[in-house]
């Protein structure tokens, strides 16, 4: 007999300490009496299906193979009803959601490998047949069993393909650079997701690993390629912000020459001196780093990239000059535009007073020899910047010796 499953959202029943059945999923009791009545539904059903099961099931994989995942979904739902503890059904129905509802995936997915936690013929077989094998690979990964994910890597699953579903988990529907980069877009017309870009953003260490060791992409789309450059800093430099950890970042940083130039853009990751442009500004990573520090100076996580960036062969004197138009507010709560021109990131630390970044700077082997000491008017930085310009005499003389 086919097992009992919840009504409201096919979760699996679990027994209670009062003996009531409850659903481990949504939280729903039953009666007694109500798991007698379906009990004897279930009964009633099965010696009547068991002749057409076979080709609904047949169906239901043709019609996956063309994508049509809405007509599998339907198929394996009515399914479901007769038989749900088929392998064939509970991975039918997986693959049917995997690609618009993570719910659902969860709930059969969970089913399927509680039941069958060693990969099934059935599986197989379909795998083999299908024309679609990205929906296995999508809907392993997504439910979160990383055997049956080796499997079907192993055995061809395509990698490096995108699915709207990912960038909405990760981006909701606006670009990596949208906060960091004043700028507005969204994924359906810029970029789609990867799955190792899903993986290093929810954290799975040991699925990025793997992933990389197979030569996944992390960048899949890109259509506006005059952006390539910047969104391949962009990316790097969200991942270092969001990353907790690092040996996250340093796998990324190590193993994406082994990617596609051309998407990924590696080269770009491995030099953290590449030079872009902020506005009207040209820096490089860990200028814009710096930048950041200096106009968000409560926000703790810039200050740990720049470190990384810096450990990492990042240059302490990067190319910074331009226009700074900041936005300013007087007492009555009115704004303003504030235009400077700057000639490097020490300057620009010493215009905002921001003495923590001076301080991370010139720490660093940043360049402060030009300096006027005369124009400063916080006396606190003037103070701090006087006593290292003569530290920096003081040792040049020593090395003349």
């Amino acid at each position: 007999m086919k097992a009992l499953i919840c009504e409201m959202c096919d979760g699996k029943l679990v027994m209670q300490a009062g003996g009531l059945p409850k659903c481990d999923f949504c939280g729903m009791e039953y009666t007694q009496e109500r798991i007698r009545e379906r009990v004897q539904e279930i009964k009633g059903s099965v010696e009547t299906v068991k002749g057409g099961s076979d080709q609904r099931i047949r169906k239901g994989f043709d019609n996956l193979n063309l994508s049509n995942f809405s007509v599998a979904e339907q198929i394996f739902d009515e399914l479901l009803e007769s038989i749900p503890d088929d392998p064939r059904v509970l991975l039918g129905m997986s693959l049917s959601v995997a690609t618009h509802d993570e719910r659902k995936l969860n709930i059969y997915f969970t089913r399927l490998i509680d039941q069958y936690p060693e990969i099934t013929s059935a599986e197989k077989e379909y795998f083999k047949q299908s024309q679609t094998k990205e929906i296995f690979l999508l809907t392993y990964y997504l439910g979160g069993d990383f055997e049956r994910l080796k499997y079907v890597i192993d055995n061809g699953a395509p990698l490096n393909f995108a699915w709207n579903c990912l960038s909405k988990r990760i981006l909701k529907d606006e670009v990596y650079y949208t906060e960091h980069f004043n700028t507005r877009s969204t994924t359906k017309d810029k970029r789609l997701a990867s799955i190792l870009l899903d993986a290093v953003y929810f954290d799975k260490l040991e699925i990025v690993k793997y992933l990389l060791s197979r030569n996944a992409l992390l960048v899949l789309y890109w259509k506006d390629k005059i952006n390539y450059q910047m969104a391949a800093i962009a990316i790097v430099l969200d991942l270092l912000i969001s990353a907790v950890d690092f040996e996250m970042m340093d796998l990324i940083v190590k193993n994406t020459s082994q990617n596609n130039v051309d998407y990924v853009y590696s080269r770009h990751f491995e030099n953290f001196n590449y030079i872009f442009s902020v506005g009207n500004n040209r820096t490089t990573m860990l200028g814009f780093c710096i930048q950041s520090m200096i106009f968000q100076p409560n926000e703790p996580h810039w200050l740990r990239v720049a470190e990384f960036l810096i450990k990492r062969g990042a240059n302490t004197n990067p190319p910074f000059s331009g226009e700074v138009i900041v936005t300013r507010y007087t007492d009555s709560g009115a704004s303003y535009k504030d235009s400077t021109y700057v000639q490097n990131l020490v300057s620009l630390a010493v215009m905002f007073n921001q003495l923590p970044a001076v301080k991370f700077l010139v720490d660093h082997g940043a360049d402060i020899s030009g300096i006027d000491l005369s124009s400063i008017n916080n006396l606190e930085i003037k103070k701090y910047l006087k006593e290292r310009q003569k530290e920096i005499k003081r040792a040049q003389k020593k090395a003349k010796k």
